[in-house]
């Protein structure tokens, strides 16, 4: 039986979107339509099993083609990559796209408030955070602004369990933003498949905003009553995922945010990050400075 080659672990908010359409251009990569199967992150679907995996998410892949996830709730979980391990093996070939962890945190702010998760300013939460996240499971999932960005910590735990020569490392502002044809077609040569011209037409995660907050609390928050009615109108659940995907589709409308500035980027960088980000610089042997001296 044949296992996905790859898996683009995140991190969250760091371009993961943009990789996963640049990724689904290539005829030779096969990635499941969903973008995130969160199977090694959601313990009810993980215990299904790794053929439920394999056919529920790849069974359209043909023999020709390399086939692997991108899901970035996968690399600040601790049990995620043993899960990964212990499923697909050792040769399962990890990628890591990383963004400026100031900037990383607020964008995971700006979601969890438009999602109704969050109800405090951006200031006041990473304040308060360590407390929230050791409350429970779903406070640690949507409010780690600042947890998800120690990325050497994280990346250390994958090198339990893989080896570093397996291992893709992308930082956003250089090889997303910057340098994106030289970065992909690197990408492409790691996972062994040809260069191809890219459409950079594509844009992914616009800013939004919801109309209806109702709508938004039935896709984020949903209520008993409404996952029981939901289940005997919709028994399968991917009729159910599709619903709700269109649901989020109709109640989305563009909206600008405002933007984090360099100057508390860097006292975010300087007072959480400093450390991890040197540290980083050595794991995976790229000069970071572009986080450091941000103007």
């Amino acid at each position: 039986m044949r296992i996905p080659n790859f898996i683009c672990v995140g991190a969250q908010k760091a371009g993961t979107t943009t990789l996963h359409d640049i990724l689904n251009e290539h005829p030779l990569l096969f990635l499941p339509k969903e973008k995130e199967t969160k199977f090694f992150f959601d313990d009810n679907e993980y215990k299904k099993g790794k053929n439920y995996y394999l056919y529920n998410y790849y069974k359209r892949c043909n023999k020709n083609q390399i086939f692997g996830e991108v899901d970035p709730e996968y690399l600040y979980f601790k049990k995620v990559p043993k899960r990964i391990f212990e499923t697909l093996g050792s040769e399962v070939k990890i990628i890591f796209l990383l963004r400026n962890p100031a900037y990383r945190a607020y964008s995971h702010y700006n979601m969890s408030f438009v999602r109704g998760h969050e109800t405090i300013p951006f200031k006041e939460a990473i304040k308060v955070e360590e407390e929230r996240i050791g409350e429970n499971e779903f406070c640690k999932n949507h409010l780690s602004y600042i947890d998800r960005g120690y990325y050497s910590k994280q990346i250390n735990e994958y090198l339990r369990y893989f080896k570093k020569e397996n291992m893709f490392f992308m930082i956003f502002e250089k090889d997303i933003i910057k340098n994106q044809d030289l970065s992909i077609n690197k990408l492409f040569n790691f996972l062994g498949v040809h260069e191809i011209n890219l459409n950079k037409s594509k844009k992914s995660n616009v800013s939004f905003n919801y109309k209806f907050k109702f709508l938004r609390d039935l896709r984020y928050r949903p209520n008993k009553v409404f996952k029981l009615i939901a289940k005997i109108l919709f028994p399968d659940v991917k009729d159910r995922s599709r619903l709700m995907s269109y649901i989020e589709r109709f109640n989305q409308f563009p909206e600008k945010r405002d933007k984090l500035s360099p100057e508390f980027a860097r006292y975010i960088n300087d007072k959480y990050f400093l450390n991890d980000i040197r540290e980083l610089e050595i794991l995976i042997q790229r000069n970071l400075d572009v986080w450091l001296n941000e103007k």
